[in-house]
């Protein structure tokens, strides 16, 4: 079953959005490496797009926190019709301004999608940290962000932020993110770079070795 499967699911509004979010951030690579059943953390889940369709395709038990209480407004009433659909609880979601607000887990399956670049870069090795801390033993993260190569693409969403989120993002380094993921006990396992569109991204996918 694709990550698309979870549209079904939704009211036509959010799934004319997820239809659109698509063709800038593709699920798929993201939710390949999630175990099926996981216990999943979404970090800066948004409206819960990736959570639903965590929840459809992987059958995972997730939770997700974001900074927009807003947003996590949207996704407890897209994720309620979501859970509803497949008869299983509803996601712990909660607005949480720092790391210290996160479930403490640990997850099977913790997710970083499109998120670092948002974060100031003071604190982006220790909400990496963070992150990691979530991981149980024998557990994934799965990170993507835009790819800061071709320069073009990086313009371009760029430009996207700006328009969008009304920021100017912060890029890190790909190789940052695994120093720093490495050296909080995270094995990286895989990267990957795919384009839709004039969009870039990388993938990278660590596992902490079992307990």
């Amino acid at each position: 079953m694709t990550a698309a499967a979870f549209l079904d699911h939704l009211a036509p509004g959010d799934r004319r959005f997820a239809r659109a979010r698509g063709y800038i951030c593709p699920l798929d690579p993201v939710l390949e490496p999630v175990p099926r059943g996981a216990t999943h953390l979404d970090i800066g889940c948004g409206r819960g797009l990736l959570i639903a369709a965590a929840m459809t395709a992987r059958g995972t038990r997730s939770a997700g926190v974001e900074v927009s209480a807003a947003a996590i407004g949207r996704a407890t009433a897209l994720l309620g019709r979501v859970a509803g659909a497949l008869g299983t609880a509803p996601p712990d979601l909660r607005v949480a301004a720092t790391a210290a607000e996160w479930p403490a887990g640990p997850f099977q399956a913790v997710t970083l999608v499109d998120v670092l670049h948002h974060v100031p870069p003071p604190v982006q090795e220790e909400f990496l940290r963070a992150a990691a801390a979530r991981v149980a033993p024998g557990g994934v993260l799965v990170f993507k962000d835009m790819a800061m190569r071709p320069a073009w693409k990086r313009m371009m969403n760029t430009l996207h932020d700006l328009a969008s989120a009304r920021e100017l993002v912060n890029y890190v380094p790909l190789e940052r993110v695994v120093a720093v993921l490495g050296a909080a006990g995270l094995d990286l396992a895989e990267t990957r770079r795919y384009g839709v569109l004039w969009y870039a991204h990388e993938l990278a996918v660590f596992r902490r070795r079992a307990a």
